[in-house]
Order: structure tokens, then C-alpha cells, then sequence
């Protein structure tokens, strides 16, 4: 249940059929969040950029979830999705949005919206 709740979330706000998609997100934002909560609950932490073996599956979570992150804004800048989502409505708007700009305001919605989600819908 809770990986047809993410599909109908992502399909909603972005117009993307995750499972016709090769991206595997569920995973990425599962260990994204585990990472943060890690962190959030240790008094001794090593930075990101010491090779540790949860360092390294947290940036290729992060990997995996900036290249969905690129094929969802070049598709719609493309207008390969069309209708009302989130991202259209943003690249509608007047400001001249930056890809990368584009890219923090999904990342930080997505993962706030899948943590909702629960294990047992």
C-alpha cells in the first residue's frame, strides 16, 4: 500500500507514472530518511564525505534521487507532461527558475511527503 500511496503522490504532483519508470525511489527515500533520523538521534557524528558504508549508500540514495529529480524537470520544460502539477504551476509562475533551484524545491517536498505516508496504509 505504501508504494501505490508514493505512485499516486508522485503521479499528482508531477504528472509521472512511477511504474512505468526505472527509478526506484522507494529505496533512495527510505535510506535518505534513515540517514536523517541516524544523525538526528547520535551524539557522534561522522561527516558525509568520510567513506563510511552508510555514507556511501546515503549519496547514492541522493544519486538516484537527483537524476530522477533532472528527468523530471527536463520533461516538463520539454512540455512532455503536460496538465496541472507542481512543477508546471512552478515553471508557470513569473520567476525564472534555475534547474538547480528547481531541483531543492522537489527535493524538499518529495521526502517531507513520502515520511508522511505510513507503513501501514
Amino acid at each position: 500500500m505504501k508504494h501505490l500511496t508514493l505512485n499516486i503522490i508522485v503521479d499528482a504532483l508531477f504528472g509521472v507514472d512511477l511504474s512505468t519508470e526505472d527509478w526506484d525511489l522507494e529505496p533512495a527515500f527510505k535510506r535518505i530518511l534513515a540517514h536523517f533520523e541516524r544523525i538526528s538521534q547520535t551524539y557522534l557524528y561522522l561527516p558525509e564525505w568520510i567513506p563510511t558504508p552508510e555514507n556511501r549508500a546515503y549519496r547514492r540514495a541522493i544519486n538516484t534521487l537527483d537524476s530522477a529529480v533532472e528527468k523530471l524537470i527536463a520533461a516538463h520544460r520539454a512540455g512532455d507532461i503536460d496538465g496541472p502539477t507542481v512543477l508546471n504551476y512552478l515553471l508557470e509562475s513569473d520567476r525564472d527558475w534555475e534547474t538547480k533551484d528547481l531541483r531543492d524545491e522537489i527535493v524538499t517536498l518529495l521526502p517531507s511527503v513520502v515520511s508522511r505516508i505510513p507503513e501501514r496504509c
